[in-house]
């Protein structure tokens, strides 16, 4: 693994870039050019998805923010696994909700649009994961699993005492030389089929619906294969806060999208 990326020299400074920082830019400019690249082909306003990019990206941030300060506190507010997704997609929906009324823009058809660019951008987030050490699996022998090498836990740290970066991040597990799951890439593989699958059968009316409901189903599965302690634990019931999230959006989801199923094979019986 490689949590640092590179070493950037302005003048006389050195300012460490790190992996995840690297691939959440990367994620953010595949999703928002292969969401403009939507519009144009579906000929609606790229002024209103510019907008609308500005909007989703404001509000993630917030949310994502918002959701961990919430939970963990001031001190804990940064980098707290799905939390920041989860938080991310209710900031999101929210800021993109509000200006696609403000525009007159038909909020159901562009966020089904947002499906695949999403995912894209969530994948590549996720390989930022695994390169930088965070969402890490639990200890496996089996043929695909990876090793974070203890002496790139060292180099990140060394590089990030000087700017005063938690050195939590970088120290302890998963930097222990243990084979492990590549917990980042199962998801990054499961948004990826959740993805095709909508765009592939599901109507716009519902896609993002029935996205969120895939997503938040193989996280709650994926989550038992994560080793990290940063995500919060239920003492009964040994379920992250994420599962928590993620079996309220499936409790949500799932009987508007069976109805909507049933109701469409009613028609189509008939018809």
């Amino acid at each position: 693994m490689r949590p640092l990326a590179f070493v950037l020299q302005i003048g006389g400074a050195h300012h460490p870039v790190y992996s995840f920082g690297l691939a959440l830019a990367c994620a953010w400019l595949l999703g928002a050019a292969l969401f403009l690249r939507r519009i144009l082909r579906q000929g609606a306003d790229p002024g209103a998805g510019v907008a609308l990019i500005g909007a989703a990206t404001a509000g993630g941030a917030a949310g994502a923010y918002g959701l961990a300060l919430l939970v963990h506190g001031a001190q804990g507010a940064a980098g707290r696994g799905g939390l920041v997704v989860y938080g991310g997609f209710g900031g999101a929906l929210l800021a993109t909700w509000g200006l696609a009324r403000a525009l007159d823009v038909p909020c159901r058809q562009w966020l089904a649009w947002s499906v695949l660019p999403l995912a894209c951008a969530q994948a590549v987030g996720r390989i930022g994961c695994l390169l930088g050490g965070c969402c890490f699996g639990r200890p496996a022998h089996v043929p695909w699993a990876v090793r974070y090498a203890p002496e790139a836990g060292a180099a990140a740290a060394e590089a990030a005492a000087p700017h005063a970066i938690a050195m939590e991040a970088f120290s302890g597990q998963p930097w222990d030389g243990v084979t492990r799951h590549p917990a980042p890439l199962y998801e990054a593989a499961w948004v990826l089929g959740a993805a095709w699958l909508c765009e592939r059968f599901v109507t716009e009316r519902h896609r993002f619906s029935a996205y969120l409901c895939l997503y938040a189903s193989g996280r709650f599965v994926l989550e038992f294969l994560r080793a990290d302690g940063i995500r919060g634990r239920d003492p009964w019931l040994a379920l992250s806060t994420s599962q928590w999230l993620s079996a309220g959006l499936m409790l949500a989801l799932v009987p508007p999208l069976l109805r909507a199923a049933l109701q469409a094979r009613r028609s189509s019986a008939t018809s």
